[in-house]
């Protein structure tokens, strides 16, 4: 049954995508920009050149990024254990891989539960939260990048079989 899951649910992966990318092209600076502050003086300094409308955009921006965590993380698991990609390496190898992507996508709610609460106006909020909130973006990116590069090293002609 989760082999007929793959498509509808890349589809919808990039669908929500799409839709978040337009809702969020105004932002400038991205939103990467204040994914990748870890202090409160950086997160700030973002939300400044945004003022009150770019503010709100964000805070919107998450009626889609939630959906598309859930998304694109039962994606890359659906993608991992219901399609050949990577039978080249080793089955631990291949196990590790079906998880990166949830686990990317749990580091993503994780990392958004904070800036909800960066931006509610609650107070005090402890200066470590930030540092916290930047690790786990750092950490999500990181995984991101790993399943995107496994994903076309594992794609490509003549890459290594270790099966």
């Amino acid at each position: 049954m989760s082999r007929y899951l793959l498509r509808p649910v890349g589809m919808l992966t990039a669908l929500v995508f799409i839709g978040m990318a337009i809702q969020a092209a105004p932002l400038k600076p991205s939103i990467p920009a204040i994914q990748f502050t870890f202090d409160q003086a950086g997160f700030d300094s973002v939300l400044a050149q945004w003022g009150p409308d770019g503010m709100a955009r964000f805070r919107m921006h998450f009626a889609f990024d939630f959906p598309f965590l859930a998304c694109y993380g039962l994606f890359g698991y659906l993608l991992s254990r219901r399609t050949s990609l990577f039978l080249r390496f080793h089955a631990f190898a291949s196990s590790l891989l079906a998880w990166i992507m949830p686990a990317a996508a749990a580091m993503d709610a994780a990392e958004n539960t904070l800036h909800l609460y960066f931006i509610s106006g609650a107070t005090p909020i402890l200066p470590d939260l930030y540092l916290i909130a930047g690790v786990i973006a750092t950490i999500k990116w990181l995984l991101l990048a790993g399943f995107i590069s496994s994903a076309a090293y594992a794609g490509a002609p003549g890459a290594y079989a270790a099966r």
